[in-house]
């Protein structure tokens, strides 16, 4: 049986953020008591200001007079302009992906009449673009008793027409909908890889099916996840499938035999067995397939090759990226950041010994290494000496092979 959680933000207590359909005080009590009662929560986790912590500790006892598990995050700022937008995202973005991580069996509700409107906003578009299924509720309170509503957004042009009626992130929207591929930690700006993108952007948006190709650790997934977000498919059902695990093989066979139609993201392709691969080609008519293999796209079956004939997109290797390195670099390095709650910068010189190793994990390669580099970093700057590898005489580094 699936847990239940909820996220509900403690509004501002200043005049001018108080929205019509927030909470108003004395009502949290009541409240907490209709959404347990109707949606069965096993834990809530409660994000504050610092200006809005008296109204978190109602919330707060509201949820203990439940015996109901509560989590208490206080990490949010008032929001103001696009950086602050940015930062609130990371803090959601983190906070999500950890406790998704904690309890992967978990449905995640958002309480859409707590906290400040923008705060909504934020948070909704960071289930719109993350690709994080959000169930989200409001209060009817002119009922008598209070019931709980249940707002389903259908399709891409219903979400952004509910974002665009939010006063408050109206000037907001084009800082976050302009930069999707950014949010999802895809950046650069050379030549294969701008290519790769808007192949990606041009099929997705046409619901095409795509197949990825490329080396370990170049981004397939990231890059199937940015095309189910792109698509009509964005709201749909969806599965990712590591194929070098037969234990999932079940999920794909219940997901394939589904009327319902889906997004099926399948990783490592060339490792499924034929009669999968079979089974994927005649869902081709129902549900929205994207495909990843490494290179040896041999072991895929050639009908189904043919069938991804026409959208099929290489990814480029860090080798054939060098101008990039230094985006994707500060990119992982952000990461790594708000993952660990450091501000960790890099030295001018381990700058240069990154953007000069070969790296055959790719993106993954260079992950590992930054985040082993931050556990052993002793100051704020990671050092050479941090980064624990054997480096190649920078003349050598700067004369192997890119093709």
């Amino acid at each position: 049986m699936h847990k239940k959680m909820l996220f509900l933000f403690s509004r501002e207590s200043s005049s001018q953020n108080q929205d019509t359909d927030s909470c108003r005080p004395g009502k949290e009590k009541e409240w907490i008591h209709r959404l347990v009662q109707v949606e069965g929560f096993d834990s809530v986790v409660i994000f504050s200001t610092a200006n809005s912590l008296q109204q978190a500790k109602q919330w707060e006892q509201a949820v203990l007079a439940e015996n109901v598990d509560v989590r208490f995050v206080h990490e949010l700022l008032p929001l103001k302009d696009s950086q602050d937008y940015q930062e609130a995202f990371d803090v959601f973005r983190s906070s999500f992906e950890s406790y998704s991580a904690q309890y992967p069996n978990t449905r995640f509700s958002i309480l859409l009449n707590s906290g400040t409107q923008t705060i909504q906003a934020v948070w909704l578009l960071l289930g719109a673009f993350k690709h994080m299924p959000l169930n989200i509720l409001q209060i009817q309170e002119n009922q008598d008793p209070v019931s709980v509503k249940h707002i389903v957004l259908a399709n891409k042009e219903e979400q952004q027409d509910f974002l665009g009626s939010i006063l408050e992130v109206k000037e907001h929207l084009a800082f976050f909908l302009d930069d999707l591929p950014l949010k999802m930690g895809l950046v650069g700006s050379s030549k294969r890889f701008n290519q790769a993108l808007e192949s990606c952007f041009n099929f997705a948006e046409q619901n095409r099916h795509i197949l990825f190709c490329g080396e370990e650790g170049v981004g397939k997934k990231t890059f199937a996840r940015l095309a189910k977000v792109i698509s009509e498919f964005r709201n749909k059902k969806s599965y990712t499938i590591d194929a070098s695990d037969p234990s999932q093989y079940q999920e794909l066979n219940f997901a394939i035999q589904s009327d319902e139609p889906s997004a099926i993201s399948v990783d490592k392709i060339e490792d499924l067995p034929e009669s999968y691969q079979t089974m994927l080609l005649n869902a081709i008519a129902s549900h929205h397939l994207l495909l990843c293999t490494s290179q040896n796209i041999k072991a895929v079956l050639p009908s189904l090759i043919n069938a991804f004939s026409g959208s099929i997109i290489k990814l480029p290797s860090l080798r054939e990226r060098i101008e990039d390195m230094p985006q994707i670099i500060k990119a992982v390095l952000d990461q790594i950041n708000i993952a660990k709650g450091t501000r960790l910068t890099i030295s001018s010189r381990s700058m240069k010994l990154l953007i000069h190793r070969r790296w055959p994990d790719n993106i993954l390669g260079l992950y590992r290494t930054l985040e082993a580099a931050a556990i052993v970093c002793e100051t704020r700057e990671i050092l050479p000496e941090d980064l624990g590898l054997k480096w190649m005489h920078s003349k050598e580094a700067s004369t192997f092979d890119l093709q």
